[in-house]
């Protein structure tokens, strides 16, 4: 027998506002990174709703390991084309094919399969259309491989409460610091507001922020769209045109914004694409290496590498004890008005409820306000695995991926 082991404590460390240095970055919707991210999200959804219509309930599957290869393109002012398409390769497990029986081990020989082709590239079509319309793209669903029997059936054991399948920690934190609230914000405003005004901005954008006791200085990786500028010049006067709106919208000098420093003038070497994002030829993608659940990557902050993405959202704690996490911290914040870290930890076969809970604050709290708020959030599983697989949580990736 598992015993849950609830504990508050308080540290004035974990009050990164208050500490001499800081450093927060932040990628993009368009980022490979983000990209690969909101992909393998929406396939595991795609694939929950499918097998709880058809087979009713969520399959066994684990879809977390999605890698795109980076293509090939030919670049110039005013023009270019993609000379090679990105690769989209989906790495994981996740049962392909049920008996009538409904059972996955049954050795009855007429089978159902899962579409998973079709769903794949619906998840793809999905994100890219509504980021980067014009990228072209190949995939695959092989690496898909049903998972071993020993997990399958700790997954499908019918109980009260779902059961762990892996044995995995989360973190999260609330609220945001000042430099995270900045650089998320600034994000967020190019690649909707700004990016509706000037069309030749990608959603390819990149924030490195870092704060030096009251000094904050920024670099911004942006990709521009070839077709939509003419000449160096041009590039040169709306990437000037960037950097001070950068600084009016930060509240920033000039002096300590950086964007596009491998940018080479003189040679005529800018950053400059086809689609709007370093997928085309300069970079790949993998799930993981994104923004975390709060929608940066903060290494001043305890952090789990656990990646949500493409995990199944019923029984897998690595995708929705994140999701938990941050509900918890959010409203710890939001009711009592204290600074929180949460991390959660899983035995894997126990019930996904009774889990260890670990919480430091950075002022002094009421442990049995904190843990009522805690114990109200994870009853409350059902609705949230709901949400998950609806896509409907304002945290990363799921904001990222665009609505059909």
């Amino acid at each position: 027998m598992v015993k849950r082991r609830f504990r508050v404590t308080t540290d004035p460390r974990f009050d990164v506002d208050q500490n001499d240095i800081e450093i927060v970055e932040r990628k993009g919707m368009g980022h490979p990174d983000s990209l690969t991210d909101s992909i393998a999200v929406l396939i595991s959804s795609l694939y929950s709703k499918y097998t709880l219509e058809h087979f009713n309930g969520i399959a066994h599957h684990n879809i977390d390991k999605v890698v795109i290869s980076g293509g090939a393109a030919e670049v110039k002012f005013g023009d270019g084309q993609q000379t090679e398409p990105v690769f989209v390769n989906f790495v994981g497990r996740a049962i392909r094919e049920f008996t009538d029986s409904n059972k996955s081990n049954s050795k009855v020989q007429k089978l159902k399969k899962v579409p998973l082709y079709i769903l794949a590239k619906n998840a793809i079509e999905q994100v890219f259309n509504g980021i980067v319309p014009s990228l072209e793209y190949l995939y695959d669903v092989n690496e898909v491989k049903r998972g071993s029997d020993d997990l399958i059936a700790n997954y499908e054991t019918d109980n009260e409460v779902p059961h762990a399948n892996d044995t995995s920690f989360a973190t999260s934190w609330a609220p945001l610091s000042h430099v995270e609230n900045m650089v998320t914000s600034l994000e967020t405003y190019l690649n909707t507001e700004y990016r509706q005004r000037h069309s030749w901005l990608g959603p390819d954008i990149k924030i490195m922020a870092r704060r030096i006791d009251d000094e904050i200085i920024l670099n911004v990786a942006a990709a521009f769209i070839a077709h939509e500028i003419e000449t160096p010049e041009e590039y040169i006067n709306y990437r000037s045109q960037l950097h001070e709106d950068i600084a009016k919208f930060v509240k920033l000098p000039l002096e300590n914004i950086y964007v596009n420093t491998a940018d080479i003038d003189e040679q005529n070497v800018f950053y400059l694409t086809v689609t709007g994002t370093s997928l085309e030829q300069g970079d790949d993608g993998a799930v993981g290496r994104g923004n975390r659940i709060t929608g940066v990557i903060a290494p001043y902050r305890p952090q789990t590498l656990e990646a949500i993405a493409g995990k199944n959202p019923n029984k897998h704690v690595g995708n929705f004890y994140n999701v938990w996490a941050t509900l918890i911290a959010r409203k710890i914040y939001e009711e009592l008005g204290v600074k929180n870290t949460v991390a959660l930890v899983s035995t894997i076969g126990k019930p996904i409820t009774d889990c260890d809970i670990f919480i430091t604050t950075a002022d002094e709290a009421n442990s049995s306000d904190i843990q009522a708020i805690a114990e109200e959030i994870i009853q409350n599983y059902q609705i949230i695995t709901r949400k998950i697989i609806d896509l409907d949580l304002d945290m990363y990736p799921f904001y990222y991926i665009p609505k059909k």
